[in-house]
């Protein structure tokens, strides 16, 4: 735990952002739990839900300016839901708040949405940063049936949560992940106690069925002056899509997203590629219950 807390701590310098007194909340097992929602104008028509969660020391308004998806979402006709983690933090079963049930909380909150607005409970789906990568990759693992696809940046699992997750059905799972990302490291962390992305994919192309085969694709160098290129690696002939992109040069940071915090703590931002726009279109693409 605290070899965890420390791998993480970089965080709490570059994406702290407090809460809003202003945020919806809603009772979860005795705790008032807040929210940031953005639900597109004129929307009637049942909607993809997607979950996004912030990483360690931070919140759902920093993750909404972060990500840019409020407009994505406008734009493309899905509800963007921000949920904060108690203590600014994610319980995945090995690293968070202890005795806080946040799995209590994506359902509870899954269905305070569902239950005022026009969602597809079909299309549910989740991703998040850092810690709240993991929560994403940890909700996905427990509660299969309620979510479509899941996508977790810069947010491996720690081991000990992998061992927590119950063989289930396969699910689409998308990952990004930067090469020289100093506070959760491509290859693994904490003395093992964090697993290498490598490792991490293949927990899910395992639990995908995936054969081994891949299909790779490097991304326009759009931006020379980033510091980082980008290549796609797709698992194929799985029972669930299974993809990673790999920043060469990358820190703990989310692609073509904003403010860019200082490159001394974080490292670099890939401006090649927006990460927004590449998990909307994966879900888009390959979320189905």
């Amino acid at each position: 735990m605290r070899t965890i807390t420390a791998l993480m701590l970089g965080g709490l310098l570059a994406l702290s952002a407090a809460g809003c007194a202003r945020d919806p909340s809603i009772e979860v097992n005795g705790l008032k739990r807040t929210f940031v929602l953005h639900v597109p104008e004129g929307l009637s028509d049942p909607a993809p839900l997607m979950l996004v969660l912030h990483p360690f020391t931070g919140s759902g308004r920093q993750m909404q300016r972060v990500t840019g998806l409020d407009a994505l979402a406008d734009r493309e006709g899905f509800i963007v839901a921000y949920p904060n983690g108690r203590q600014r933090r994610w319980n995945v079963g090995a690293f968070g708040e202890g005795g806080v049930d946040d799995v209590a909380f994506l359902d509870a909150l899954i269905d305070h949405i569902a239950a005022n607005h026009p969602v597809d409970r079909a299309r549910v789906c989740l991703t998040g940063g850092s810690n709240g990568g993991m929560m994403a990759q940890y909700y996905t693992c427990v509660r299969p049936e309620r979510v479509a696809a899941v996508a977790p940046i810069f947010g491996t699992l720690p081991r000990a949560t992998a061992a927590l997750c119950p063989p289930g059905p396969p699910k689409p799972a998308l990952f990004i992940h930067g090469t020289e990302d100093p506070i959760l490291p491509y290859d693994g962390g904490g003395e093992g106690a964090v697993l290498s992305v490598e490792e991490n994919v293949a927990f899910w192309t395992a639990r995908n069925g995936c054969p081994g085969a891949t299909a790779e694709t490097a991304l326009p160098d759009t931006d020379p002056c980033d510091g980082t290129t980008t290549r796609r690696v797709a698992r194929t002939g799985c029972a669930a899509d299974v993809e990673l992109y790999i920043v060469e040069g990358g820190g703990h940071t989310w692609p073509g997203g904003g403010p860019d915090y200082p490159r001394w703590i974080v490292g670099r931002t890939a401006r090649d590629f927006s990460a927004s726009e590449t998990v909307w279109a994966f879900f888009r693409d390959k979320a189905a219950l």
